[in-house]
């Protein structure tokens, strides 16, 4: 479906871990040209096998294009040392300041961003924040229902507006 939804020349990002990477990969190259592996290098420790592994301290980014797509501002490397957010509204929850770099590489003010994987709205608070237009799809009634409140509030202090059809 990505290749009916992202318009021609366009990008897209999707996180994964090293053990599924192989096989997101294959996916994605029958679609689309697959340009580059990010890493997002978060820092911190983490949970498991605390003696007998070593800590999952990053997050592979599989970057993808639709054609001719062009980067927008400096030329940058693919190791991106941003610190992981405290995990307050879900699970795998990304900063906002990671969302934003993406969407700012990518996207123009005005354009639409979609996130087929909503969780709980960093994608939206990043659209508002650079200016673009956003479309999200969450399948967890919880998680919508976080991202709905989140997003809308941040919009409501950002702009003093509503979302959602909040406060009709």
């Amino acid at each position: 479906e990505f290749s009916r939804i992202l318009k021609p020349n366009s990008a897209m990002y999707i996180f994964t871990r090293f053990d599924v990477y192989p096989y997101w990969w294959l996916k994605i190259k029958n679609y689309f040209e697959t340009k580059n592996q990010i890493i997002w290098s978060k820092g911190g420790g983490g949970v498991g096998d605390l003696q007998g592994n070593y800590i999952h301290n990053y997050e592979s980014i599989i970057y993808a294009t639709n054609g001719k797509h062009k980067l927008r501002n400096k030329r940058e490397g693919s190791v991106w040392q941003i610190p992981k957010c405290k995990l307050e509204f879900h699970e795998t929850e990304k900063p906002v300041e990671l969302i934003e770099k993406i969407i700012v590489k990518s996207s123009d003010e005005g354009m639409v961003v979609f996130d087929p994987f909503m969780g709980s709205g960093t994608t939206g608070i990043a659209c508002i924040k650079t200016k673009r237009q956003f479309i999200g799809i969450e399948m967890i009634e919880k998680n919508y229902q976080t991202a709905k409140k989140r997003v809308g509030d941040f919009y409501k202090s950002f702009s003093h507006g509503t979302l959602f059809g909040a406060g009709k």
